[in-house]
């Protein structure tokens, strides 16, 4: 599920910006845990488990984006 949810995040994550995509999934990653918590069963640890992929997805992609600012701007790549 993380290789095919940072695939298909690519336009939410330049459409709404990173921090607010990476949220998103967290809050879906918390409600799904909680959702657990009540439903215990096959298809809520499916759900567990791909909302976990799609949040580590977007937590990949925010922690590549904040070590970036760590870089002078001359060793940033350059952005269009």
């Amino acid at each position: 599920m993380n290789a095919s949810a940072n695939l298909s995040l690519v336009k939410a994550r330049a459409q709404f910006g990173i921090p607010q995509v990476t949220g998103f999934f967290l809050g879906l990653y918390a409600f799904a845990g909680l959702l657990h918590f009540g439903f215990a069963g096959f298809w809520a640890a499916v759900f567990v488990r791909a909302t976990s992929g799609i949040a580590a997805a977007a937590l990949v992609t925010l922690g590549t984006y904040s070590l970036m600012q760590a870089f002078p701007p001359k060793a940033k790549p350059l952005s269009a």
